[in-house]
C-alpha cells in the first residue's frame, strides 16, 4: 500500500511539471500569428466580414491564459470599413477556474473606432450576413434564467477583475433613413476591481455630437457599483450624471444626482436634478424651446427630485418635489398599472402661476420669417398677437388625448392663477379613464368670495366626434369689481355676486361649444350699481318732457345704485334669455326681459323702470310727478353688438304707450274733479 501511494504521488508530482512546461514551452513552439489566415477564414465564414489582424497576438498559458491583439481592421459584409482597434488584453488566472472562480487581469481596450451605418433598406452593417442554406447557427446552452446550472450551484461562483480600462473609444452612427447622425469620441471607462458582493467604483466619460438637430455635448457619469448576482442584487451609489453643452463660455451644465438599488425585477432608489437654467441649457444644446407667454423670465431655475420604487407593472414616487421658477410642487405620483398607464397623485403647492407657462400662437410676421431686433420688454407685458391660422373654428378639444388618459389625482395649492383668474387655497380633484374626464371637486376662495365647481368633458362612444362638455358651479358673494379686473365685460357693474351655475355644450371647436350652449344660471347682486348709466336721470328727462319743463339737475352720478338684482338666464342653443330680471333701486323698481345671442355677440335686452315714490328727485322740480303716476313702468332698450358703447337709451317704440297711458290717467283725473265738484255742488243745494 506504501508503495502504491508514493507511486501516486510521483504521478502527480510529474503531472504537474509537465503542465507547468508545457505551459512554458507552449507559447515558445505555436506562435498564434501563424494562424492569423485560419482566424481571418473563420470570421468570414461565420459573419461575412473581413478581418485583417496587422499587429502582433501574443498569448500565455500559465499561470495566466491571456491574450493580446495589436491593430485590428474589420470590413463589413459589403467590404466597406466597419472598425478598427489599437489594443485588446484579457488574462485569466487557470488554477481557480477549477473551482469555478474566475479571475481577471486588467481588462485593456484601447483605440476602438466603429462605423455602424443603417443603410437606405434599413439594414444594419455591423450584424453578420445571413448564413447561407444548409447552414446553422450553433445552439447555445441551456442555461437558466437564474444563472443556475442545476438550480442550485452557481455556474460561476465568484468574479474577481482588476479592473477594466477603456480609452480612446469613437463611434460614428448614421441612420440613412431617418436622417439621423451621431459621433460619440474620446470614450473613457475606468473601474477598480471587482469582485461580487463588494463595491467598486467606476468613471466614464465621453463627447457626443448629434448633426440634425445640431448639438454637442460632454456627458460623464461615474458612482460606485456593488454587483451580487448570487442575490441578484445590484446597487449603484453616490451617482452623478451630468451633461454640459460645448459652448465657447458661460456653459450651464445638468447634474443628476443619486442612489439606484436593483434586485431582480424591483428598482429603488432616489434621483434629483441640481437647480438648472433650463432656458439656456436648451438654448446652448440647441433643443427647441417652446414660445412661451413668460418669454425669457421662464424656466431660469428648475430643479426636482424623488424616491422612487419600480417592479414590473409599476412605478411609485414619494417625497417628490419640483420647483420652476417660483411655483413650487412636492408630494406623491405613481403608474401603478404600466400596461393601462394608471396614474394617481396627490400633490401641494405653493402660489403656482399658469398664465407664463402657456404657449403662444406664432404670429404673422414670424410665420413669414421676417426678423426684427430683439425686444427688451419681457414678453407677458407686451399685447397679445393674433395668430396667423388660429380661428374659433380650430379644434380644441383634443380627443386623443382624453381616450388615454387614465388618471386620479388630488392637489392643493396656495393659489392658482390661470388666464389671469386667481384661486385662494384651491383644493381639486381629477379623475379621468376611457374617455371620460373629470374635474370632480374644486374649492376655492375666489376675488373676496367662495366657488364650488365641476365639470367633466366625455368623447367617450359616438360623442367621440362631437365631445360633451358639462359644468357646474356655485359663487357666494364674489366681489364684481375684483373680478372685473380680468373680466372686462363686468367693468360696469359694482356690488357681491352669487350665482348658481349648470350648462351642457357638445363639439370639437369653440363655435361648436358656443353654439352647443344649454344650461340654467341663477343670479343675484347686493349692494350694487350699474356704471354708466343713471336710469334716475333717463326718466327724470322723460318726464320733464311730458311736464314741458326742463331739468335744472346737472350733477348727476354716472351710475345707478340698487340694493339687489336679481333674476334667472336661460341658455339655450347659444342664445341666453332672461325674463325675470329685478332690481331694488334707490327709487326705482327695475325688471328686465330679453336675450343675448353668444353666438352673433348681440343684445336685444328690455328693461322697465317703475317709480317707487311720489318724485323721482326732490331737488328738481321738473322731476316731481303724482303719486297717480307712481305705478307707470318708463322702458329702456339695450340693444347691439356686446363691448359697444351706448348700448341702452329710452325704448322709443314702448314710450309712446307709455305716454298714452300717463294721458289717458290724466283725463280720468280731469273728469275724476269735475265729479268731485258738481257731487259737491249737490250736496250743498240738499242742505241749504
Amino acid at each position: 500500500m506504501k508503495a502504491l501511494f508514493k507511486w501516486l504521488g510521483g504521478a502527480v508530482v510529474v503531472l504537474l511539471v509537465l503542465g507547468v512546461a508545457a505551459a512554458l514551452i507552449l507559447p515558445m513552439v505555436i506562435n498564434p500569428n501563424d494562424y492569423k489566415g485560419e482566424i481571418t477564414q473563420v470570421v468570414r465564414d461565420q459573419t461575412g466580414m473581413t478581418l485583417e489582424i496587422k499587429g502582433n497576438i501574443d498569448w500565455s498559458v500559465f499561470p495566466w491564459v491571456g491574450l493580446s491583439l495589436q491593430d485590428l481592421v474589420i470590413d463589413d459584409p459589403q467590404q466597406k470599413p466597419l472598425g478598427t482597434l489599437k489594443h485588446v488584453s484579457v488574462k485569466v488566472k487557470l488554477m481557480p477556474l477549477l473551482s469555478k472562480q474566475l479571475d481577471i487581469s486588467t481588462v485593456e481596450l484601447d483605440g476602438l473606432t466603429l462605423n455602424m451605418v443603417v443603410d437606405k433598406n434599413g439594414q444594419p452593417n455591423w450584424l453578420p450576413q445571413p448564413k447561407t442554406a444548409g447552414t446553422s447557427a450553433p445552439v447555445p446552452p441551456n442555461v437558466p434564467e437564474d444563472g443556475h446550472g442545476n438550480g442550485s450551484t452557481p455556474l460561476l461562483a465568484n468574479l474577481n477583475v482588476a479592473g477594466i480600462a477603456i480609452t480612446d473609444i469613437s463611434v460614428n452612427y448614421q441612420n440613412i433613413p431617418a436622417r439621423q447622425e451621431i459621433a460619440i469620441t474620446n470614450a473613457q471607462l475606468q473601474t477598480g476591481a471587482i469582485t461580487f458582493g463588494k463595491p467598486f467604483t467606476l468613471t466614464s466619460s465621453f463627447m457626443v455630437n448629434n448633426r440634425q438637430p445640431a448639438m454637442k455635448a460632454e456627458i460623464s457619469l461615474n458612482g460606485t457599483v456593488t454587483p451580487d448576482p448570487e442575490q441578484a442584487s445590484y446597487t449603484i451609489d453616490n451617482l452623478k450624471l451630468s451633461v454640459t453643452p460645448a459652448v465657447k463660455s458661460d456653459a450651464e451644465t445638468l447634474v443628476v444626482d443619486g442612489r439606484i438599488a436593483a434586485k431582480g425585477s424591483d428598482v429603488n432608489g432616489k434621483v434629483s436634478v441640481a437647480p438648472l437654467d433650463l432656458a439656456a441649457f436648451m438654448q446652448q444644446m440647441n433643443l427647441p424651446l417652446p414660445k412661451l407667454a413668460g418669454g425669457d423670465k421662464v424656466l431660469r431655475k428648475v430643479s426636482l427630485g424623488t424616491a422612487f420604487k419600480m417592479d414590473k407593472n409599476s412605478v411609485t414616487m414619494n417625497d417628490l418635489f419640483a420647483i420652476v421658477d417660483s411655483n413650487e410642487l412636492k408630494g406623491t405620483f405613481a403608474v401603478t398599472d404600466l400596461k393601462t398607464q394608471a396614474i394617481t397623485f396627490n400633490l401641494k403647492g405653493n402660489n403656482v402661476v399658469v398664465d407664463p407657462y402657456m404657449p403662444v400662437a406664432e404670429t404673422a410676421a414670424q410665420a413669414s420669417g421676417s426678423t426684427t431686433a430683439p425686444s427688451t420688454v419681457p414678453a407677458s407685458a407686451k399685447a397679445p398677437s393674433s395668430s396667423k391660422t388660429s380661428t374659433a373654428d380650430d379644434v380644441i378639444i383634443p380627443v386623443d388625448v382624453i381616450q388615454t388618459l387614465n388618471v386620479h389625482g388630488k392637489a392643493e395649492l396656495a393659489s392658482l392663477t390661470v388666464k389671469d383668474f386667481r384661486f385662494d387655497n384651491p383644493n381639486l380633484e381629477i379623475k379621468a379613464s376611457s374617455g371620460y374626464a373629470q374635474l370632480t371637486s374644486l374649492n376655492a376662495g375666489f376675488y373676496q368670495g367662495m366657488i364650488e365647481a365641476a365639470a367633466a368633458v366625455d368623447v367617450r362612444g359616438r360623442l367621440e366626434k362631437a365631445p360633451q362638455i358639462s359644468a357646474k358651479a356655485d359663487v357666494k358673494s364674489i366681489s364684481i369689481p375684483a373680478l372685473a379686473k380680468q373680466l372686462s365685460d363686468l367693468e360696469k357693474v359694482t356690488g357681491q355676486a352669487n350665482a348658481n351655475l349648470k350648462i351642457l355644450s357638445h363639439g370639437l371647436t369653440q363655435n361648436q361649444l358656443t353654439r352647443g350652449l344649454n344650461g340654467t344660471v341663477d343670479f343675484n347682486i347686493a349692494d350694487g350699481a350699474l356704471l354708466g348709466t343713471n336710469f334716475n336721470q333717463m326718466v327724470c328727462g322723460v318726464i320733464a318732457k311730458v311736464r314741458k319743463e326742463r331739468s335744472t339737475k346737472t350733477d348727476w352720478p354716472n351710475q345707478t345704485s340698487f340694493q339687489k338684482l336679481q333674476g334667472t338666464v336661460r341658455i339655450t342653443e347659444g342664445v341666453a334669455h332672461n325674463n325675470d330680471l329685478t332690481a331694488a333701486l334707490a327709487q326705482l323698481n327695475l325688471k328686465g326681459d330679453g336675450s343675448v345671442d353668444l353666438v352673433n355677440q348681440m343684445m336685444d335686452y328690455h328693461v322697465g323702470l317703475t317709480i317707487t315714490g311720489d318724485t323721482a328727485d326732490d331737488e328738481d322740480s321738473a322731476c316731481r310727478i303724482n303719486e297717480k303716476y307712481a305705478n307707470i313702468t318708463w322702458p329702456v332698450l339695450c340693444k347691439g353688438k356686446l363691448g359697444d358703447s351706448g348700448l341702452c337709451g329710452i325704448d322709443e317704440q314702448r314710450l309712446g304707450q307709455v305716454l298714452g297711458k300717463i294721458a289717458e290717467q290724466e283725463i280720468k283725473g280731469k273728469l275724476q274733479k269735475k265729479l268731485e265738484d258738481k257731487l259737491k255742488d249737490s250736496l250743498k243745494g240738499l242742505f241749504n
